[in-house]
């Protein structure tokens, strides 16, 4: 075959990947269905404080702690797509989007320069199909940032394990802590286990001792470590070490609300290992046959003493065996979010035990099996996904977006109105932000909380805890009010009301 076509080839099978991997991310954010609910509505509105009224901030949303707080990072992060999209709702979305499209492309790219072509397709080709990956692309948290920060620090780790780092020496350490540290402050709980099992690493595992512990590049390291929490310092130092002494009461004398004996912790993080593993493909059979691969790969290659990357395969299994020891010394409810983005060590032991070798003259017989594989099923996926109709249960963004549209274009005065809002979290952040977004977009005004000439929209959602929404409006709606005008749109109630 001829250079120019081979080449052409190759190029194209990755634009066909490409191709699918945005699909299945744009179509739900075009269409607006992706998720939107208290948690959103409340960051996009921090984003818009520091941006329209200048209100910095050194702390991020609240853990599942009470008193702590995920980094200040977030809200930062935030303000840009804020400023781009001129505080569009969907814009943070799409600004999302972009970013794990970042990552796919560092992952692809990594992948083709230190393992080999094969290796790179399939990798590529699970995380452009893969329910997890696809999920953390459209949906909107500050845990979702930790997954291109953990590539890039498995990345690093490559590098340095292996040898691969030839100059700017000093640069790597200070990125390894750089990476780490945004981890924690993106995601506390995962920083919380993390830190510690890399200290572990950082003494008992020689490649990165070594490394680390010359030319006093820990110091270098402990620099990168440190500055992703300094508005985290700030704020400490500024309240008294507020959360310091809330994280170690804690550790101390933790509150647990659904404490299990260790063998029945034990259990659950198995499971929930399994889970992570089993999360990354569209079928099980994907699943079962990418293990059995790797299982029969690394005995092979480990047996004839021909594994390309053996010391970051050791890295990454202690990586993993650690993070799961200290997940069973935490007896209460290990929330899946708490080690988000652990799904990448799974895709890189999978790449290791793939990667070229002469040793193993089957290993492309193997690769082009599971390529196979792969597509067949990846292709049940993409056909069930292009009959689909966009899927507005569950009130996502569109359907509350509609809300708004509904309010103002029926509301004959927008120069100073009421809105009352009831949802199930009771803070009503979501349609807030959806009010100032169209503030912003169409010069409407924010509509009042309180009755403007006896007269106020009402917008209620369903709430299967049926007597805290009977409270709020039997405090909110007298007894003699009577109804001008109702509305269900697509679950919500929309009513005009007079007193």
């Amino acid at each position: 075959m001829p250079k120019n076509i081979h080449k052409s080839l190759k190029i194209g099978a990755f634009l066909l990947i490409l191709c699918v991997f945005c699909y299945f991310r744009l179509k739900p954010i075009y269409s607006q269905t992706v998720g939107y609910t208290f948690d959103q509505g409340r960051d996009f509105l921090k984003a818009a404080e520091v941006i329209l009224y200048g209100k910095p901030t050194f702390i991020g949303p609240t853990t599942g702690i009470m008193g702590i707080f995920h980094g200040a990072w977030w809200y930062y992060l935030l303000t840009i797509p804020f400023v781009l999209f001129r505080g569009s709702p969907i814009g943070f979305y799409y600004f999302n989007f972009f970013i794990q499209l970042g990552a796919f492309f560092l992952l692809a790219i990594f992948l083709k320069k230190y393992f080999d072509l094969f290796t790179a397709y399939i990798i590529s080709l699970l995380v452009a199909v893969s329910p997890y990956f696809i999920s953390t692309s459209i949906f909107l948290g500050n845990n979702v940032i930790v997954l291109p920060f953990l590539l890039l620090f498995l990345i690093v780790n490559f590098l340095i394990i292996e040898k691969k780092i030839k100059k700017k020496e000093r640069t790597f350490a200070f990125l390894l802590g750089l990476f780490l540290g945004f981890i924690a402050e993106f995601e506390f709980a995962f920083g919380l286990l993390l830190i510690p099992t890399y200290f572990i690493l950082l003494l008992g595992f020689p490649p990165i001792r070594t490394y680390i512990f010359k030319s006093k590049r820990w110091a270098i390291y402990l620099i990168g470590l440190l500055i992703p929490f300094l508005p985290r310092i700030f704020f400490e130092l500024r309240h008294g070490f507020l959360q310091t002494k809330t994280l170690l009461s804690f550790l101390l004398h933790p509150k647990l609300f659904t404490p299990k004996p260790y063998a029945d912790v034990f259990k659950d993080r198995q499971n929930l290992f399994v889970g992570y593993f089993k999360g990354i493909f569209t079928h099980d059979p994907v699943a079962i046959t990418i293990l059995i691969a790797v299982i029969f790969c690394l005995s092979f290659t480990l047996y004839k003493k021909s594994l390309v990357y053996k010391n970051f395969l050791y890295f990454l299994f202690l990586l993993l065996g650690l993070l799961f020891v200290f997940s069973t010394l935490y007896k209460d409810t290990f929330w899946v979010n708490y080690y988000e983005g652990i799904q990448y060590i799974f895709l890189l032991i999978t790449a290791v035990s793939l990667a070229k070798t002469k040793s193993f003259k089957y290993l492309t017989l193997i690769k082009s099996l599971l390529i196979i594989v792969i597509i067949f099923f990846a292709s049940q996926s993409l056909i069930k996904e292009l009959k689909s109709k966009p899927n507005f249960v569950g009130l996502p963004l569109r359907n509350q977006l509609n809300v708004v549209l509904y309010v103002q274009s029926q509301e004959k005065n927008l120069a100073k109105y009421c809105v009352k809002i009831y949802t199930p979290p009771v803070i009503p952040y979501t349609y807030n932000y959806l009010f100032l977004s169209r503030k912003l977009s169409s010069n409407i005004a924010t509509p009042d909380d309180n009755w403007v000439h006896n007269r106020c929209w009402f917008i209620i959602e369903t709430d299967d805890y049926k007597k805290r929404q009977t409270d709020w409006i039997k405090a909110n709606i007298p007894q003699a009010a009577k109804v001008l005008t109702s509305k269900m749109l697509n679950g919500v109630t929309i009513e005009l009301i007079s007193k």
